[in-house]
């Protein structure tokens, strides 16, 4: 569970280092789906933000085989700030809040908090490095982890660009301004953890949704301010986790290896 927290900062600091300052607003609608014999599963949302702030909503809708379904609810709000020390050496600070339910909503219980920072320094020839650290803050537990990337290049450049480590590494293949296609592979991803109260005999439980995952996607921006994304993805690994309030593991729920497919918009303005 730790490296899978882990992942949910490192991931979000990926796709800071990853794409081009724009201090324009931007509104992301998305939507992701799977479906399987022992597991469907959907997820929308929005997100609105610019280069340092954004906040949003999101549904997901589980419907088990042989289990109570849940539709969590994410009501989720973030920032990050970047600056340079000098020409070679800058750093980042950041970090979220996300509110994860079932049912009922409480400020105690379903809060999901992040904060990291770091430093990153140019090695020349177009790499970079970035490491650091962060916490991240449930109600059943808190944690600790590092964050250690190198780059290459940037996403928005034409040609090959990556950013690679642990536990994710992101590949951008970009052909023209208006097409490229991106190759993902997580070691460790992983949903907020939702908040359900008195879901099992009677008792407050806490649900996280973690697996691995590969994806390939195609990027198009058809406009100057309109991008989108579609892609199709293979999930494995994938558990369902039950913790009680003192974040001891009390069920789990394995989910075969699935195919996903996601789409996402983004309009600058």
């Amino acid at each position: 569970m730790a490296l899978v927290k882990k992942s949910l900062l490192a991931l979000t600091v990926a796709a800071a280092f990853s794409g081009s300052a724009n201090a324009a607003f931007f509104l992301t609608p998305s939507f992701t789906g799977s479906s399987h014999d022992s597991l469907s599963y959907s997820k929308v949302g929005v997100t609105l933000g610019n280069e340092y702030v954004y906040g949003g909503f999101s549904f997901r809708d589980y419907e088990f085989d042989h289990r109570k379904d849940i539709e969590a609810k994410d009501i989720f709000f973030g920032g990050e700030y970047r600056s340079q020390i000098d020409s070679k050496l800058g750093y980042f600070v950041g970090g979220s809040l996300d509110f994860s339910y079932d049912e009922e909503f409480d400020f105690t219980e379903s809060y999901n908090i992040n904060a990291y920072g770091g430093l990153s320094y140019d090695l020349g020839r177009n790499f970079s490095v970035v490491g650091g650290f962060g916490t991240y803050f449930t109600a059943p537990k808190n944690f600790f982890y590092p964050i250690l990337m190198a780059k290459y290049r940037n996403a928005n450049d034409l040609g090959l660009s990556f950013i690679a480590g642990l536990p994710t590494t992101s590949v951008t293949y970009r052909f023209s301004n208006t097409f490229a296609v991106v190759a993902d592979a997580k070691f460790a991803n992983a949903e907020p953890m939702v908040y359900m109260e008195n879901y099992y005999r009677n008792y407050d439980v806490y649900m996280l949704d973690k697996s691995r995952e590969v994806s390939i996607a195609a990027l198009f921006s058809p406009a100057q301010r309109l991008s989108l994304k579609a892609g199709v993805g293979y999930t494995m690994d994938r558990k369902i986790k039950y913790y009680n309030s003192d974040g001891d593991e009390i069920s789990r729920y394995n989910v075969d290896d699935d195919l996903k497919v996601f789409v996402s918009g983004s309009f600058t303005f």
